[in-house]
């Protein structure tokens, strides 16, 4: 079975689609599940390490830009390194079996190496979110970035020449299918709440209120509301009547006269 190297402008071009793609999804689960993306990890680490005489000037310099400067530093690098890591495959003529082992290697590194330095934990158990939908929805990125990369080498037709070989490269595509779309599954399935980790404290109770109980009125109190026997009860006080008073020598004075009861 003859082999031939994917061409080099070839390559670049199917790896620079799998690294779009890869960065796409990683996007997605940042806006979907609020997960942080591998860029803003690695760029929070990276500051304790700046002195503080130049993170001082990148403030001058860049005033309340300098965090969006250092995160898309960090997008670039990651693009360049998974730009690059897929190119030398696909020119190492890698197989597609390979190519996923490479997804899945670099899913590995990425929970256990990223994660516990840049303060996430070993496989993100750490963090405040499930660390089944981190794994998971990782696990879709990288997986999905390997698919593209088989499927471009299987779209180039190089060293596919012979029946079994294709229906073996096939397999493989069909493998990382599959694997991206049970880590999708499970990162839906368990991100239904939120993802969040679910706290062992007991449920705060609000006291209630007691009611304060009535008491009675006194015998004593009652018997003075109360008319005597045969005695009407009291009509409520009447509103002050106003005429001419009679008594005062001017005639334009009023006075306030009440009604018998």
């Amino acid at each position: 079975m003859t082999t031939h190297r994917t061409a080099w402008p070839l390559a670049l071009l199917i790896s620079a689609i799998a690294t779009s793609a890869a960065l796409l999804l990683q996007n997605v689960l940042r806006d979907t599940w609020q997960i942080r993306t591998l860029p803003e990890r690695v760029m929070e680490w990276l500051l304790l390490f700046v002195p503080l005489d130049l993170f001082e000037h990148g403030l001058q310099q860049l005033g309340a830009n300098a965090k969006e400067v250092a995160l898309t530093g960090t997008v670039v690098g990651m693009a360049a390194l998974l730009l690059g890591i897929g190119t030398l495959a696909l020119r190492g003529n890698w197989t597609s079996w390979r190519l996923l082992a490479l997804g899945a290697g670099m899913w590995l590194v990425a929970m256990a190496v990223v994660m516990p330095i840049t303060g996430a934990g070993f496989f993100a158990t750490g963090l405040l979110i499930a660390p089944a939908l981190v794994n998971a929805g990782y696990l879709v990125v990288f997986l999905g970035y390997a698919c593209v990369l088989i499927g471009g080498r299987l779209l180039s037709h190089s060293g596919l020449e012979h029946r079994p070989a294709m229906l073996a490269e096939r397999r493989a595509l069909l493998a990382g299918v599959v694997g991206t779309l049970i880590a999708g599954s499970i990162a839906r399935v368990v991100g239904v709440n939120g993802g969040l980790v679910a706290s062992t404290l007991p449920w705060r109770r609000c006291p209630r209120r007691k009611p304060r109980p009535r008491q009675p009125r006194s015998r004593q109190a009652a018997h003075q509301r109360m008319p005597p026997p045969g005695q009407p009860p009291r009509s409520p006080p009447q509103p002050p009547r106003w005429n001419r008073c009679r008594t005062h020598p001017r005639p334009d004075v009023w006075c306030a006269t009440r009604t018998a009861r």
